[in-house]
């Protein structure tokens, strides 16, 4: 039986440990590596600051700043349904596939951004937690101590969680 392989889940972050992984052999200390929007950042800024990013809000018209984080020596990964989708027959569907049930996921779930020290467990897991959802997803990012936080569609606006291990992260603990 034909069988087909698709690793746009976690190509890009393992692309990213690569890059930093080079980096970090030519004795470079400080840098940010970015791949289609997975990246690592390690060291400092040339100023010596840390370096920040800007979590969005997931809303395709503009970009909105809903958080910034810093982040040293770690990798984020933002999965969502908010930029990439399709709509057939007047109905919009998410471009992350379900290969389970074998259609794109719907629920409320909008975007899962995740931290890890690996840009490729980052990747993976803010596609999983995406496709699980809201509640299983929570529930899975809270078993595995991930640093997660998924933002859901509600009425007039978007609610945010962080895990735990999320807001560690971002104090620097």
């Amino acid at each position: 039986a034909p069988v087909q392989l698709d690793l746009n889940s976690i190509a890009a972050g393992h692309a990213v440990d690569l890059i930093a992984a080079r980096l970090r052999g030519m004795g470079i200390t400080s840098f940010v590596a970015e791949a289609t929007g997975e990246l690592k950042a390690v060291g400092r800024k040339p100023d010596g600051s840390q370096w920040r990013i800007a979590l969005e809000l997931p809303r395709e018209d503009r970009q909105i700043a809903r958080q910034i984080i810093p982040v040293n020596g770690l990798s984020v990964s933002t999965s969502g349904d908010y930029r990439h989708y399709f709509e057939q027959n007047g109905r919009r569907y998410s471009h992350t596939f379900d290969a389970r049930l074998g259609r794109p996921v719907e629920h409320d779930l909008a975007a899962v951004t995740v931290l890890d020290s690996s840009a490729l467990l980052a990747d993976g897991y803010s596609t999983l937690l995406l496709i699980l959802g809201p509640q299983r997803g929570w529930d899975f990012a809270l078993a595995h101590g991930l640093a997660a936080v998924l933002v859901t569609r509600a009425e007039g606006g978007f609610v945010s969680r962080a895990t735990p291990a999320f807001e560690r992260a971002v104090k620097g603990e």
